[in-house]
């Protein structure tokens, strides 16, 4: 199970990458945008966790399920 560092790079890998591939090339501060894109990225990573600690090992339950992503969404 993977921990909050965990989490948070692949958030941020996740919101850099999107923004890398939906901003046009032209756009004015696009690589601070594209960082600021990873920095929200990491902290929307996190927020699972926060609403719902791991308090067992199986604490998977409603706000770590891809319907309640997409809701965000």
């Amino acid at each position: 199970m993977p921990g909050a560092k965990a989490h948070a790079l692949i958030g941020a890998v996740a919101g850099g990458l999107l923004s890398h591939w939906l901003l046009p090339d032209d756009t004015p501060h696009r690589g601070w945008k594209i960082l600021a894109a990873c920095t929200v990225g990491a902290a929307v990573a996190l927020v699972p966790d926060k609403l719902e600690p791991a308090l067992n090992p199986n604490h998977r339950a409603l706000f770590h399920s891809l319907l309640t992503a997409a809701a965000v969404i």
